[in-house]
């Protein structure tokens, strides 16, 4: 029956009983739009038994209501919302070990939208409203954080024990680094479940790790939840691929040193750097090239010298990019005319230690590794024509292709890995960190700053487009034994 009278809302006769308490008896009100009425009394005169109707949660005994000027029967509180009535109650509905956005979305019909997408929006909400929430935070969880604020200050907050949920992330760390960032892991992320048998991580070398992805994606889904692995070129060709998640951290461009997506699809986490190692026991520096370039060419090195495998290693492959990208590809004819061995990092060390190699090509971690741990006395030569930084990133898999669809989890590693306690574990790892004005540096390494100065660089681009083309040039050039 409509109302010749059109209100936005409109209560008549409204009568609603408890046993034998009458709370609201024959009640009339009307609702002009655009019109702000408040409803006075004290406590048990009805008011909020009145608002329970409109909002659903009660159904009156008696009268009749009118939105827009038809008659409505609201029988629950998804009636009222599909008629444009919303409330905020005096004590919240809401479940307190859920998340502000589960509380927002929850009892909403139909598809959502992304977690990811989710979050964004209702951010940008509450930005528009000046409300400073996160949607990831658990009511509780921000209920106590309040508390806590109020009592013990801003350094009461140690861990992340609102982040819940699996996550497992593929890796070509050392297992040492490992097994460091699993500790820290498990103590700031105490509620997190790692995915592969107590560890957050699964190792593999990066061509090993490709190959593991390449096949997992003829499925559609990967085994991971995020990667550590590999270098920019990989992570620009995830990202066209559509395999990545965005992911926000806050002032990026104030506290990284090095490039990163602007989008947010990939982030630096460590940087190796690619030099020359030779055995000063055995030979002087002096004696031997000071550059990559005379490195390939020096006739005096015809086979003794050594280098990793850019088919199988993506640190080389980063190398030997930014070389014939330097060079131009007679830099691979050289390094075959001079018979470069081609083979792993520790027996291009050994072989230095022996003697049957002069200098190698390596990074830079491996050498400072043997130096601490077993006293060597192998040191590099950081090359004049320039060493090569190559950052590893940290990538998220998008939320539809990842094993654990936790989104949130892998945002709040990524922001951990870009801390100061991480990026620490990092130069144990004898990396070079991320960091802006970070000081200090891997253990007997010289200054990080300084090196970026007189980094050769790499072109990523030209290194994910003409990835197999460079791999053929320096096929055919280099003898690659298997």
């Amino acid at each position: 029956m409509a109302n010749e009278t059109n209100y936005a809302i409109e209560c008549r006769g409204i009568t609603k009983t408890f046993g034998s308490v009458v709370a609201n008896d024959n009640i009339n009100i009307t609702l002009k739009y655009g019109e702000i009425l408040a409803l006075l009394g004290e406590n048990g005169s009805g008011k909020t038994t009145l608002m329970n109707m409109l909002s659903g949660i009660y159904h009156q005994d008696k009268g009749q209501i009118f939105v827009g000027g038809q008659e409505v029967s609201i029988h629950s509180p998804e009636d009222s919302i599909g008629l444009g009535i919303g409330m905020i109650h005096q004590h919240f509905k809401l479940v307190e070990v859920f998340t502000a956005m589960d509380n927002i979305v929850a009892g909403t019909k139909g598809r959502l939208k992304k977690r990811s997408e989710l979050k964004k929006e209702i951010t940008e909400i509450s930005k528009k409203l000046q409300l400073e929430v996160d949607p990831m935070k658990k009511l509780l969880a921000l209920i106590l954080t309040v508390a806590m604020l109020c009592t013990l200050g801003v350094s009461a907050l140690a861990v992340n024990e609102d982040v819940t949920g699996e996550v497992m992330i593929y890796t070509s760390m050392y297992q040492f680094v490992i097994d460091m960032m699993d500790e820290a892991l498990k103590k700031e992320f105490p509620n997190l479940t790692p995915g592969n048998e107590g560890s957050f991580f699964f190792y593999g070398g990066t061509g090993s790790l490709q190959t593991k992805l390449a096949g997992e994606m003829e499925t559609g889904t990967l085994g991971c939840d995020m990667m550590l692995v590999a270098e920019p070129a990989y992570s620009l060709e995830l990202k066209e691929g559509g395999w990545l998640e965005p992911i926000e951290v806050a002032d990026a461009d104030k506290i990284l040193r090095f490039d990163y997506d602007k989008d947010g699809y990939w982030y630096p986490v460590r940087v190796c750097n690619m030099v020359l190692a030779y055995n000063p026991e055995l030979y002087k520096a002096e004696e031997l090239p000071q550059s990559f370039y005379d490195f390939a060419n020096d006739p005096a090195m015809k086979g003794v010298i050594s280098m990793g495998n850019p088919l199988t290693s993506g640190t080389t492959m980063a190398a030997v990019a930014a070389l014939s990208d330097k060079y131009g590809y007679d830099y691979f004819t050289a390094l075959g005319n001079n018979d470069v061995m081609i083979e792993s990092g520790s027996t291009a060390l050994a072989k230095l230690q022996t003697g049957e190699c002069k200098e190698i090509m390596i990074l830079e971690e491996s050498v400072l590794k043997i130096r601490k741990d077993e006293g060597s006395k192998i040191a590099c030569i950081y090359p004049t024509d320039g060493n090569i930084m190559i950052p590893s990133t940290v990538m998220t898999v998008a939320e539809d292709r990842s094993a654990n669809m936790n989104i949130e989890a892998c945002e709040a590693i990524t922001n951990w890995l870009l801390t100061e306690e991480a990026q620490k574990l990092i130069l144990e790892g004898y990396m070079h960190s991320v960091f802006a004005g970070m000081k200090e540096v891997p253990f007997d390494s010289i200054d990080t700053d300084g090196l970026i100065e007189t980094d050769m660089g790499v072109d990523w681009e030209r290194c994910y487009q003409d990835r197999d083309e460079i791999r053929t040039e320096f096929q055919e050039r280099v003898t690659v034994t298997k």
